[in-house]
């Protein structure tokens, strides 16, 4: 019993996760833990962040009938069950950079950590049949283009760590491949920091960022080249963050302003006359 108590826990606490970390959003994604022959499944239809274990919908595997109330792709989660032993935990969400970088790549990334061979990525229509032709011992990660992913781990930890470094995986190769706008570099600034930010505050926020231009002021007067990158990467970020906070849109406001001529003039070169500094 305390067994069970444990290993319900941490999958409430890892499913949770998954949305503070922005992996998944809103009504989207599902997961679930096998324990024995039980299957507990997060419900359908209803908002799944702060999900408490009493939520938590309870599937016997051995009767084979889903309950009304879990998931509606609670039959692909007891079918990976029923056919692979070695998984006891799914999770699955509506990952923002793995659905972006397959809408125009072919190319599967992968690393060390999830090898080619542990990954299948099929297309939407008709995936819950498609897919059974394709999931193997290996498999570990299931994409479906324009949908989401799904994680296979033996224990809850796993597959949260498995969704999470495939959405990495995925981040860094469209970032490689495409680029990176000012939208999507506020938006890993925002992912990656935005909680610690708001605790401090946008005043404290503010004078890091008043900080750093000083910094590369320094840097600039020493003509440090390395310094003057790296300080140029830190102004940038912390301006992000000051945006984030005040919920401006850089990017938006940018081109609103400067695109596609001097505001002042509104000629491209600008034919502004300025006095000399």
């Amino acid at each position: 019993m305390e067994l069970r108590g444990s290993l319900l826990n941490r999958f409430v606490f890892y499913y949770n996760l998954l949305y503070k970390k922005g992996l998944s959003f809103g009504l989207a994604g599902n997961a679930s833990l096998r324990i024995g022959e039980k299957i507990y499944m997060t419900p359908s239809g209803v908002p799944k962040e702060g999900l408490l274990k009493k939520d938590l919908v309870l599937i016997d595997l051995k009767e084979n009938k889903i309950n009304n109330k879990a998931s509606s792709e609670a039959d692909f989660h007891l079918w990976i069950y029923k056919n692979f032993k070695n998984i006891n935990s799914i999770f699955h969400a509506h990952t923002f950079y793995a659905n972006l970088y397959f809408l125009k790549k072919e190319k599967i990334p992968f690393d060390e950590a999830i090898k080619k061979e542990n990954i299948i990525v099929i297309e939407k229509e008709k995936w819950k049949e498609k897919i059974k032709e394709k999931v193997n011992e290996k498999t570990r990660i299931i994409h479906i283009k324009e949908h989401g992913s799904f994680s296979l781990g033996k224990s809850t930890e796993e597959a949260f760590s498995l969704i999470e470094h495939f959405e990495n995986l995925c981040k860094i190769n469209f970032f490689k491949s495409k680029g990176l706008k000012i939208k999507e570099a506020q938006k890993v600034i925002r992912d990656t920091y935005f909680e610690r930010d708001l605790k401090r505050g946008i005043l404290k926020n503010v004078l890091w960022f008043a900080e750093e231009v000083g910094e590369l002021l320094q840097a600039i007067r020493k003509e440090e080249k390395e310094k003057i990158e790296e300080e140029i990467g830190d102004v940038f970020a912390w301006l992000l963050t000051i945006c984030n906070l005040l919920g401006i849109d850089l990017e938006e406001i940018f081109k609103r302003k400067y695109v596609p001529f001097c505001p002042k003039c509104e000629k491209s070169p600008c034919e502004c006359i300025f006095e000399k500094f």
